[in-house]
């Protein structure tokens, strides 16, 4: 067997061929985080960050069990001041892929699922030819994000007034306070 040229793409003939399975280690390319974070709302440093799939591919009964983990740090913008945020990336990655349009396996020994339990694996398809890890890696990872982006919990951002960031200086804008819909109603005597 040679290794593939995507190490996130294999041959199910490979993979059949290996009795142990195998091991993945493979650095996330620049090509893959940028495609994988195009659609997150966030820009993201591809020079300061990177991300590492680590997992372990098993053939057993017409399936293929992946075990790992993706494991790294992105360098994405706060959303409060635009500055550089650095983010963990530790996410799991518990997935059973099935041939398509095949029936659900049922074990129940070692390392296997419980199928009584939906929420114990995700499931994918395979096509009875290759598996491809490349969709479950890109959800994993905009999984492991957070919901809103902030370089430190307590930041400021910035003045909307001046734009000046207000993490490292103090504006000297009078804040205004916004104008309610309802203030007019103050003004009414009833």
């Amino acid at each position: 067997m040679t290794q593939p040229v995507d190490p996130l793409h294999w041959k199910i003939k490979d993979l059949e061929a290996l009795r142990k399975g195998v091991d993945v280690d493979t650095p996330l390319s620049r090509e893959f985080l940028a495609a994988a974070l195009l659609d997150s709302n966030t820009s993201v440093d591809l020079d300061q960050s990177a991300v590492v799939a680590k997992a372990h591919l098993d053939f057993q009964h017409d399936c293929v069990l992946c075990r790992g983990s993706l494991l790294g740090e992105l360098s994405l913008q706060c959303q409060r001041c635009l500055a550089p945020a650095k983010v963990p990336v530790q996410a799991s990655l518990n997935m059973t892929f099935v041939p398509a349009g095949g029936a659900l396996p049922v074990r129940h020994d070692e390392g296997s699922f419980d199928p009584s339990d939906p929420d114990d694996v995700d499931y994918a398809h395979h096509d009875r030819e290759t598996v491809d890890l490349r969709p479950v890696v890109r959800e994993y990872l905009l999984l492991s994000l957070p919901i809103t982006v902030l370089c430190q919990e307590e930041c400021r951002g910035l003045c909307p007034s001046c734009g000046i960031d207000l993490n490292t200086s103090t504006c000297t804008c009078q804040q205004r306070v916004p104008l309610s819909p309802f203030s007019a109603l103050a003004k009414l005597k009833i």
